[in-house]
């Protein structure tokens, strides 16, 4: 049975996530990504949603070695960032005429133990956990690194907030090199 969502604030997380778990099965993650945001992005507003809250992906920016803004040029980087790219212009679309409501977040790099086994944490704590060295490409390169705690407080602020409708960066604005961040995991650990 259809939920009224009148008033409510409508945060939505699902996704296929990552460039493996998109890869492995595409129409899937065309159907989850894509398709079904926008099922729901039309179903919450005809239910007259107060706000739509949106999980997108910083992987939408082309690369930067600076402070990159919500207005820094798009060029996803794979499949999964192409993906989310497609779903803010649907819903861009979709809340054309009631754009304060639809708010997008743009998540910058999540780095902490107990991610999934594909992502740069979820590796590191594998090494860990097994004792073994791993080989992690790209350790100049610099990204924003978030923990999960400091993505959920930001939405948590922003569903409590009066967030004007638009698109937001989620991130430290303090980017590291990824072999910056492995040390401090690994200091941590130890």
């Amino acid at each position: 049975k259809e939920r009224d969502l009148l008033g409510a604030t409508f945060l939505h997380l699902a996704a296929l996530v990552g460039e493996s778990q998109v890869s492995s099965d595409l129409k899937r993650a065309v159907e989850v990504n894509i398709t079904g945001t926008i099922n729901v992005a039309k179903l919450a507003l005809q239910q007259g949603v107060k706000r739509f809250l949106f999980a997108s992906t910083s992987h939408i920016y082309r690369s930067s070695s600076g402070a990159i803004s919500e207005e820094y040029e798009k060029f996803p980087q794979n499949t999964y960032a192409q993906m989310k790219f497609e779903a803010e212009n649907a819903l861009l679309e979709i809340f054309k005429d009631d754009f304060d409501k639809l708010v997008i977040f743009r998540i910058f790099s999540i780095l902490d133990f107990g991610t999934a086994g594909y992502t740069l944490g979820g590796r590191v704590t594998e090494a860990i956990n097994n004792q073994k060295k791993i080989l992690i490409k790209c350790a100049l390169d610099r990204r924003d690194f978030l923990t999960p705690r400091n993505v959920s407080n930001a939405i948590e602020y922003c569903i409590h907030s009066n967030l004007a409708g638009g698109i937001y960066n989620i991130c430290s604005g303090e980017p590291r090199t990824v072999k910056e961040a492995v040390e401090q995991m690994l200091v941590t650990a130890n």
